[in-house]
């Protein structure tokens, strides 16, 4: 498994820029980015996208942590692999009593991804 290195990335939220610290992380030999946890508000639709290279199939999953404790796992959709800079983009909505989520850009097994220019937008 190759891990890349961490490139420059910011997240843009709804008409506000934040810059969110965004770490490689390795679990059980899933290499994934990561965002920290991120506000939303129940029901409202995001945007999110990034870019990315990947030798191997990948996902953008989410992590909904709910206002009772509690957290909800969304596998939301999988990408091809790519040796070029490819655009990964996903529209959603946050479910009932969703207080803020994680989103993941994920790869499972030997392979890598490194990804960069993430977005997240509030429609």
């Amino acid at each position: 498994m190759t891990l890349l290195a961490v490139l420059p990335s910011t997240f843009a939220v709804a008409e506000t820029e934040t810059s969110l610290p965004r770490h490689p992380i390795i679990v059980n030999e899933t290499v994934a980015w990561e965002s920290n946890a991120i506000p939303v508000q129940a029901g409202r639709r995001y945007i999110f996208s990034d870019q990315y290279l990947a030798n191997v199939t990948n996902e953008i999953d989410i992590r909904y942590m709910l206002a009772n404790g509690s957290h909800l796992d969304v596998r939301v959709e999988q990408f091809g692999s790519s040796r070029v800079w490819n655009n990964a983009a996903i529209s959603f909505a946050a479910p009932p009593n969703a207080v803020s989520m994680v989103i993941t850009h994920r790869i499972h097994g030997s392979g890598y991804i490194v990804a960069r220019n993430f977005k997240l937008v509030a429609e």
